[in-house]
Parts: C-alpha cells; sequence; structure tokens
C-alpha cells in the first residue's frame, strides 16, 4: 500500500462528511470527552495529510526526473505514477460508508454511538449467515473469504432488492407483474 493513500482521508469529499460525523458523535459526550475526540480526529488527519503529502512529493520528483528521457521507461513510469493518483481516493470504502450512512444513520444521515452499534451488530449477522452457508458448500472456508473480501455494495443491492418472478395468473395487471421489490421498503398498491 501506497503511503499517497493517507491523502485520501483529507481529501474534502471525504474529511467534510467524516468531521461532520465526528462533531455529531462528539455532541453525546461531556466537553472534556468532546475536546479530546476533536483533537484526536484533527491530529490523525494533520498527520495523515503530512505524511501521505510528503509521499506524493518524493513519488512526483522520481516521476518527473524519468519523464526527461523519451522513451518507453518513461511512458511506464508515467503510467505508473498515473495509477498511483488515481488510487488516493478508495471508492469502495466510500460506498460503503456512504450506503451505512443511508441506511443506519437516519433523517439527519448521522449515525449515533448506538446507530453504529446497530451497524456493528448487521454487519456482523451478515458475517455469521455467510460463515453458516458456506459450511454447506464445497471449499466451504475458501468460499468464505473470497465472499468475504469480494463483498461490495453491489451484493448489498442483491441481497436487498430481488425481481419477483410472478406467473401471468397470480397477478391481474402487468403493471404489477413489472415492479420492483424492496425488502427495506414494501409499497402498498
Amino acid at each position: 500500500m501506497s503511503s499517497m493513500r493517507l491523502l485520501n482521508y483529507v481529501t474534502p469529499s471525504i474529511f467534510i462528511p467524516a468531521l461532520s460525523q465526528e462533531l455529531s458523535r462528539a455532541r453525546q459526550h461531556p466537553w472534556l470527552a468532546r475536546v479530546m475526540s476533536m483533537s484526536g480526529f484533527l491530529l490523525v488527519r494533520v498527520i495523515y495529510g503530512i505524511i501521505g503529502f510528503e509521499a506524493f512529493m518524493i513519488k512526483f520528483k522520481e516521476a518527473s526526473i524519468c519523464l526527461n528521457e523519451s522513451s518507453l521507461e518513461a511512458y511506464i513510469c508515467s503510467l505508473a505514477f498515473l495509477n498511483q493518483m488515481l488510487g488516493i481516493v478508495q471508492i469502495n470504502p466510500l460506498l460503503q460508508t456512504r450506503m451505512f450512512r443511508y441506511l443506519f444513520g437516519g433523517e439527519d444521515g448521522m449515525r449515533s454511538d448506538r446507530e453504529l452499534r446497530v451497524q456493528h451488530v448487521w454487519c456482523a449477522m451478515l458475517g455469521r449467515k455467510i460463515w453458516q452457508i458456506s459450511k454447506t458448500r464445497t471449499g466451504g472456508h475458501m468460499w468464505f473469504v473470497s465472499v468475504m473480501l469480494a463483498y461490495t455494495d453491489v451484493d448489498f443491492q442483491r441481497l436487498t432488492l430481488n425481481e419477483r418472478q410472478f406467473h401471468k395468473d397470480q397477478l391481474p395487471s402487468p403493471r404489477i407483474r413489472k415492479k420492483k421489490n424492496n425488502i427495506l421498503h414494501h409499497e402498498h398498491d
């Protein structure tokens, strides 16, 4: 892992929602705990920013030296640098955080300590269910590890949304047959 990935935590699209969440959580505690919590949060972000920026400067200097030559090596070097730049903001954790904020954060979009505990229990129950299913499969341990490592927002969508397969004689209206079912929100006709 590149040290430049630490810049992920100080990019505005990540930092501002995390700061807002931390402020929301801090309001639930006495003032001394608030000050300590916010100081720790900001200190860690400053350290991440310094280390990430220093790593960026080192990589940038190496890439600029490499580009002074016009060869295949220069193009490979520039592509490697570009790849590292694109990897700074980690999309999957960002999507997962936003999804959990939507599901567990309530109307204000902020997860309280209680809502975070509910989220953690839900994730643990999901992991437990996947573990139970893995016991019924051939190569279950490897299947479990691969599912847990590859689980994304698309898998979550498949878990919560499904298109029901109805027979023509079960539903009178073709309009109802085409509807999608969301297990988190049922629509009543």
